[in-house]
Formats: C-alpha cells, structure tokens, sequence
C-alpha cells in the first residue's frame, strides 16, 4: 500500500481498547533457552529491520526480543499479513452460525439475498470460498499496474471510489472464479463484506465479541476505507505477542484455552495447500511452505506482511514464531521472512537429539516470489 498506514488509519480507523490483559504463558527456564540464547545474541545493527520476535514453543513463550523504541504496547503495522486475521475473522464468524457459507455466492449475499440483475454467468458463480483462497477471477493484481482492482491503485483513487467493496463488485473478470489464484487485497477485502453483509453486524465488532475477547486481545488498529468499511486486505496494527496468538490459534486446529473459535475443518483447510501462488501455496489467506530441518522438510504455515511482518507456525515441532519488521518495500523483506528457517530451526530439538550440539546456521533459499501459477492444487480426499 502505497498511502501511509498511521496517516491513513489516524484519519479514518477503528479503535480497540484493551478487553483484557495480553495473556500466555510465561517463559520458562529448560532445554529450548537456546533458541532465546540465538535472538538474545543478534546484533541490533545486523538485524536493524526488525522490530519484534516471539518465539512460543509447546504452548509456552521461551524467545521474545523488541529492537528501536518498540514494546510490547506497541501496535505495529503488519501490513498483509493481516490477511490472516481476516481469515480469522471469517472463520469465527462461520463457526458462531451466521447465515453464511464458503459455497455462498457472493454477489448473492452483497446483495441482500438476490442476484443483481443482469448479472454476467461467471460473477453468479463466484463464492466466498474463491475470496478467501484469492481465486475470484477478477482482473485484480497487486503485482500488475493495469490491473483495475490492484490494491495501490484502488487506495490512490479512494476520493472517487470511496467504497472499496462497491468498486470490487464493478470489476472485469479475468478467469473464471475457482480457475487461478492471484494476489490481490481487495478479495479478503469482499471477504469481510460479505460478513457484514450477511449478519448485519460490523465486522470488527463481531472480531471483538468472536476473535479479541476470548483470545484476550489487547488494543489494536484497523484500517478502513474512505467509506468506514474495515479493509481486509491489510493494514492492522497489534502488538507482539496478539499477532503470536493468531498462529498458535491455528496450531490448535482452531482452538484456544479450550474454546473453539473456528472449527476444526475449516482451520485446517485455512493452512493447506489449496492453490499455488507466488512459487508456495496458499489455503484460506495463510501461506504454506515445506521448510528444511534436520535432513528433511518440515511444513510451514505463514502469515506474510511487507516489512518482515511474519507468522511462522509449524506444527509437528510445535513451534510458532512472530516476527514484525518496518523495512517496508524494501528487498530486505524477504530476508527476515529467513530468520526462521535458517536460524531458528537448528535450534531447535526434538526428543533424542544431542542437547549440546553447537547451533550453526542452516542453508536456505527464499522461494517465495513473482510466478504465473495459480493453479489449483488436488487435495486427497
């Protein structure tokens, strides 16, 4: 996004105060105090993009490190990577009965329960499933300047096109819905319409009453469009250790503290391959990435946000990481999204391992970037 986050949202944003305290569980002194013994002994100058990591590892905190004038109270910017909280959102919303489905037709439930007329047959057969795994169809690419629906684009024309979920209605298709994922904010950014639309509920008060107050989430920001729709598609600010809590969420197939806040299906689904996209694969807004470990691949869930803005979650180490960085549109980016696999992971041991072997940094190639496959992928039944 082209326009500045806090200029934006200090205009036009929706607010949170604490609901509760930002609770999980405290570090404890044991075998995984190397991991904390890796970040602790980063050098601020040598990792100056970032600005926080968390590292839980069995459902306990062991690594948590704020460089700058961060804090823990800071609400920072994790750009895209707020995809995933729409996700969330979406999911807990489905879970708690709303009149709303993944097969629901969007164009059906924007407006108000019937088609438009003289709708075009292929924007009949789009649903909010397509929304979430970024397979719409619409001539809509953040990565293509003439793409109608790219998302810097749409905020540089806000004045005349004040209602982000309006405009995306109005675009062309490119292919038809379900036939290619391509990335692009403005289909998470539908995805939340379709919320408010089918439950006549603001969306981030159902993120409050569904998502903040049973997970404990303290004071976070959220974009909106000129219109005072909250934007889906990114620009969330949150703290450390609640941006953490979103991939532990997940690692609990949808669950925390004994409460299902999505159901387990539809979690599962959200961090399975379910397209190709940008060289990985994506599910229901999360990334997913087979990353190397101990001589084989370990897979990985992942929220992306420009700026080193990261969720790392991989479950059979029972691992998650939160990174947030502030080099945004900047090619270093990509080089925080490594911190994981190429100095986190080493550190990591499982049972039987020898617990003083030295950590050395492992190999790794970023895969992530431009590509033209957005096919779907076949999932075994």
């Amino acid at each position: 996004m082209k326009a500045d986050f806090w200029r934006r949202v200090g205009r036009a944003a929706y607010v949170s105060l604490a609901l509760a305290g930002c609770a999980l569980p405290s570090p404890q002194v044991d075998e995984d105090a190397r991991i904390a013994a890796v970040v602790d002994g980063w050098d601020d100058r040598a990792h100056g993009d970032l600005r926080s990591i968390v590292v839980m590892r069995d459902g306990r905190v062991i690594a948590e490190r704020y460089f700058g004038d961060e804090t823990p109270a800071t609400l920072h910017d994790i750009r895209s990577a707020g995809k995933s909280v729409t996700s969330v959102l979406v999911g807990a919303v489905l879970h708690d009965g709303a009149p709303l489905r993944l097969d629901s037709p969007v164009y059906q439930v924007m407006n108000d329960g019937a088609f438009p007329h003289d709708l075009e047959p292929q924007k009949k057969t789009m649903t909010l499933e397509h929304l979430l795994t970024q397979s719409s169809g619409y001539f809509c690419d953040d990565s293509n300047d003439a793409a109608p629906g790219n998302e810097d684009k749409i905020w540089d024309n806000a004045e005349q096109n004040p209602d982000f979920w309006k405009f995306t209605l109005s675009l062309p298709m490119a292919t038809p819905p379900g036939e290619n994922s391509v990335y692009c904010s403005m289909q998470p950014n539908l995805a939340l319409g379709m919320v408010q639309h089918a439950t006549k509920e603001f969306p981030l008060d159902a993120f409050d009453r569904l998502v903040a107050k049973p997970m404990r989430i303290g004071n976070y920001v959220w974009a909106l469009d000129a219109a005072g729709n909250p934007f889906g598609g990114g620009g969330l600010g949150i703290g450390a250790r609640d941006f953490l809590k979103f991939g532990q969420l997940m690692l609990n197939g949808g669950a925390w503290n004994g409460r299902q806040i999505l159901s387990p299906e539809y979690a599962r689904n959200s961090i399975t391959p379910l397209y190709n996209l940008r060289r990985i694969t994506y599910g229901y807004l999360w990334w997913i990435e087979d990353m190397p470990y101990k001589g084989r691949k370990v897979r990985a869930f992942m929220a992306l946000g420009n700026g080193g803005n990261n969720i790392v979650g991989i479950p059979e180490l029972d691992l998650v990481v939160a990174i947030q960085g502030a080099n945004y549109a900047s090619r270093t980016t990509g080089k925080i999204r490594e911190i994981v696999p190429r100095s986190i992971l080493p550190a990591v041991r499982e049972q039987g391992d020898d617990k003083n072997a030295l950590v050395s940094e492992q190999e790794y190639t970023n895969p992530y970037g431009r590509s033209d496959d957005g096919s779907r992928i076949q999932v075994p039944k």
